[in-house]
């Protein structure tokens, strides 16, 4: 695995680890709709099926905002780039989190620490990584 993949697993699943059994999370991913086909994302996706105690995730461009009966929405960033998040389209496009406290899967001072050994990519170097590495093809 991949040292990008390998990231987001395990800042994921050290969230699930830490979570009370009896809290029912929902992760809404924002900035992963053109990665999440090419990443093995240790949560299921919500397919309508609320029953058991697993914790779900819906990307944010298929969220409405309301609701989901017995879990609590969490925002999760993939925050790869220094100008925003990438849309659906592969658009780096500017964010604001809603949650106090978000989970950002990669380092906030600069998402590159622990992955490459250039800390100074910009946004366009950045997606090339991503495209070499077949986490994103646009």
């Amino acid at each position: 695995m991949d040292l990008m993949r390998d990231r987001i697993k395990r800042v994921m699943d050290n969230h699930q680890m830490s979570c009370q059994i009896t809290i029912r999370n929902l992760y809404v991913l924002k900035g992963f709709a053109p990665v999440i086909d090419n990443i093995d994302f240790p949560v299921s996706k919500l397919d309508g099926d609320l029953s058991g105690r697993s914790n779900k995730y819906i990307l944010e461009e298929d969220w409405d905002g309301q609701e989901v009966d017995g879990f609590i929405p969490i925002e999760v960033f993939f925050n790869f780039f220094e100008n925003g998040i990438l849309n659906d389209k592969g658009e780096i496009v500017g964010y604001e989190p809603k949650d106090k406290k978000p989970i950002y899967i990669f380092n906030t001072n600069n998402a590159l620490t622990g992955l490459v050994d250039d800390l100074t990519w910009d946004d366009s170097k950045r997606l090339d990584y991503l495209k070499s590495i077949d986490m994103v093809k646009l």
